[in-house]
């Protein structure tokens, strides 16, 4: 599942506490609508009556034009736009890239982890057949049930470092990462795993997690791991690391 990212200073802001109750439940119902289906934070003018029901909000045209007037959404061809939704919440089109990158990525591990499965059953029963020349049926070959294969893909941060904490092998997860998250360099390299793994036990995974994705936004022209690695380096020494970045709520 999709997740949208909402700083948590939202309630408190002057723009929101001008927008007024209805005003603010419309908002959100319209940013998570938004996220769902990958607008790009536009607003077709012929769904707000339906996200103002669902917000339980009765006067839509009235909430969405004082949403205007505050300054949250903007009038645009055909409906509304949130402002400064790229701000805080990828394009469509990235996610839609990391999407299929992380199902090819399940397609393929899925055809290995079969392969792998089937040569072991091979190997077993030519093993055993020499042990017992005594014919005994062989197991018929079952229907591929890899998990990893249908994992959803992480699109936000949190997502990320929550899989990072389930995952059972953390470098080949991290590795994962940065081939979703840079696909223009990691499409002629592959990740270094024994530099991940060092990176990984000499600083905090979860500030380095962070650092991968910030700067996928705007990558490196080099290897984005040493360049992590560098900023790395540099914040230990000064004393700093970690203590300057935090999530949008």
């Amino acid at each position: 599942m999709p997740w949208v990212k909402l700083d948590d200073g939202f309630p408190f802001h002057r723009k929101s506490i001008l927008a007024g109750k209805d005003g603010r439940a419309l908002y959100v119902t319209a940013l998570c609508w938004t996220s769902g289906q990958l607008t790009d934070g536009f607003i077709d003018a012929a769904a707000i009556a339906m996200l103002a029901a669902t917000s339980d909000v009765a006067n839509a045209e009235a909430n969405a034009k004082q949403l205007v007037n505050v300054g949250l959404w903007e009038v645009v061809d055909g409906g509304y736009q949130i402002h400064d939704y790229h701000d805080y919440n990828p394009p469509a089109s990235k996610v839609k890239a990391i999407r299929r990158a992380r199902s090819e990525a399940g397609r393929r591990g899925g055809i290995a982890s079969g392969s792998k499965r089937q040569a072991n059953a091979q190997a077993n029963a030519s093993a055993n057949s020499k042990r017992n020349p005594t014919p005994s049926p062989s197991p018929s070959p079952t229907e591929d049930t890899d998990l990893g294969a249908d994992a959803p893909t992480p699109t936000t941060l949190p997502e990320w470092q929550a899989g990072y904490l389930e995952a059972a092998n953390q470098a080949g997860y991290i590795g994962v990462m940065l081939n979703t998250l840079y696909p223009a360099y990691y499409a002629n390299h592959k990740p270094n795993y024994g530099f991940i793994g060092k990176l990984r036990r000499k600083h905090d995974p979860d500030y380095m997690l962070s650092l991968i994705w910030q700067h996928s936004a705007r990558p490196p022209s080099g290897d984005p791991l040493r360049f992590v690695s560098g900023i790395l380096s540099k914040e230990t020494k000064a004393g700093t690391t970690g203590t300057d970045w935090k999530l949008h709520g």
